[in-house]
């Protein structure tokens, strides 16, 4: 191997017991280059640590930086003493921070990971409790606020203003509702109808009280009921009938009908499901087409009835529309044509596709 200097040799990346190192023998006599191990090295400090001395203990080290325990447990440390400060340091994640804030008393503090101050309980000054269960606390004159709900078992004292829920009152030797809701009808003592009217204020006529089954009502304003049966009902003016479905027997005195009018000026007419029951007009001077819809497309029920007057001087025509038989009397009784100006015709039908026209026919 050649000289090399030592200053030019490369680094080791890792010592082992049988690396060699160079040094010089004896010195300060007769010196002379010789080379070592690193485990005849270690051997000699091993057997010469005992001579190490004056190694005084510092009782109050200033680290001037961080101390990082990295992990490990620190124990028999006596007491802690942390200056105060106004706010924790910056979060890190997976560390957690226990310090004392600037306050008079100072205060102690922890700090989680997610930068959630948290005090740590002390007995003195006003505390805040979120989310923690007292058990058997002694409190003396606390604030309770309005507390969604509370317990006052063998409790004593003067409660001013409580809101009670489901209270068993037993018999209050005296007692004031009057500002009280929901009293149950049990506790009120036979009455008259008279007397309970006394105790209303909003009630509407007089008499004796009135329940749901069967009642017997004298000249009542019904007003507009939501729901009703009249099948018994007699004296029913017309005036009062809207369009409806009337039942099998009822009689109407006097009944005054008004039809409702669809006026049609072109020369072709499809009628809709709002005209029957109607007078619908047809208007024009050339021929017109009057065409029956199918119950596919316009579902008129069984028995409807469609009027129709020929204003015009264009005679009109019946068409079937699809799937739709028209009869009648006309020349052709599928397609019957209304005879003149000013003659009607009226369309019934008496099947769910099937019409009967009659009327002024040709």
């Amino acid at each position: 191997m050649a000289d090399v200097k030592i200053s030019a040799l490369g680094a080791i990346s890792a010592v082992a017991g049988e690396d060699l190192i160079a040094i010089v023998d004896d010195p300060g006599v007769t010196p002379a280059s010789r080379k070592a191990t690193m485990t005849q090295v270690l051997a000699f400090i091993n057997s010469n640590i005992s001579a190490l001395s004056n190694i005084v203990e510092d009782t109050t080290p200033d680290l001037g930086g961080t101390l990082t325990g990295s992990g490990f447990d620190q124990t028999g440390m006596g007491t802690i003493s942390m200056t105060e400060q106004a706010a924790a340091n910056a979060d890190v994640a997976g560390d957690g921070q226990m310090w004392v804030k600037t306050a008079t008393p100072n205060q102690l503090w922890f700090t989680d990971d997610a930068g959630t101050d948290f005090e740590l309980a002390n007995l003195t000054g006003t505390q805040t409790f979120t989310n923690k269960t007292l058990t058997s606390p002694t409190l003396t004159t606390p604030a309770l606020g309005t507390p969604s709900a509370l317990v006052l078992t063998n409790a004593t004292g003067t409660l001013t203003s409580p809101t009670f829920v489901t209270p068993a009152l037993g018999t209050p030797a005296s007692g004031t509702l009057t500002n009280c809701t929901g009293l149950p009808i049990t506790g009120i003592t036979s009455s008259s109808s008279s007397q309970i009217a006394t105790l209303c204020s909003d009630e509407t006529g007089s008499g004796s009280l009135v329940f749901a089954t069967s009642p017997t009502l004298v000249t009542p304003v019904l007003g507009t009921p939501a729901s009703g049966a009249l099948t018994n009902c007699t004296a029913l003016p017309a005036t009062q009938l809207t369009a409806g479905s009337m039942q099998s027997g009822m009689t109407i005195p006097d009944p005054t009908l008004t039809f409702s009018i669809n006026s049609q000026t072109g020369t072709t007419y499809t009628p809709v499901l709002a005209d029957a029951g109607k007078i619908v007009t047809l208007n024009n001077g050339s021929a017109i087409t009057l065409t029956i819809p199918p119950n596919s497309s316009v579902a008129y029920p069984v028995g409807s009835s469609l009027t129709f007057i020929s204003i015009g001087a264009g005679l009109t025509t019946f068409a079937q529309g699809s799937g739709v038989t028209i009869a009648s009397a006309g020349g052709t009784a599928t397609a019957p044509i209304i005879t003149a100006q000013h003659n009607s015709a009226t369309a019934i039908k008496i099947a769910t596709d099937t019409w009967q026209v009659i009327g002024a026919l040709t």
